[in-house]
């Protein structure tokens, strides 16, 4: 798996506030999972899964984007009812990866998929999250 793939990934399931934005989003834990496909793979990458607690606070910063990192920029950022929608740029080593997405929340549930894409090439990611309970 390219290098930048799994990078981005990485920062996509583990920033804490991800996909704060989304409203009506509850605050509590978060159960957060990310799948990975790339046209090609001989194998398919493994989900990643992740918990995390967002806060109120984190809900109401509807600023907050994936991989919030100095080199990357984003081109927009919209929130239209329950869905939240993004596109951005990340200069990962000189090589550029733009990375567009929408997720769509119930409350206690979202859904959604980010495509990326590269010099090496495209991967999209299906994104879930379900809200297991509250922060302690």
């Amino acid at each position: 798996m390219n290098r930048i793939f799994a990078v981005l990934l990485a920062v996509l399931v583990m920033s804490p506030c991800a996909f704060a934005g989304v409203s009506p989003m509850q605050p509590g834990r978060w159960r957060i999972t990310a799948r990975a496909e790339m046209p090609g793979m001989p194998v398919a990458m493994p989900a990643v899964t992740r918990i995390t607690c967002y806060s109120e606070k984190d809900i109401a910063d509807n600023k907050t984007v994936p991989a919030t990192r100095p080199d990357c920029t984003r081109e927009y950022y919209r929130v239209r009812g329950n869905t939240v929608s993004w596109k951005m740029t990340c200069r990962g080593r000189g090589k550029p990866a733009t990375m567009t997405g929408s997720i769509t929340s119930t409350g206690t549930s979202y859904e959604g998929k980010m495509i990326t894409e590269s010099a090496s090439g495209k991967m999209v990611t299906i994104l879930s999250g379900t809200r297991i309970g509250s922060c302690n």
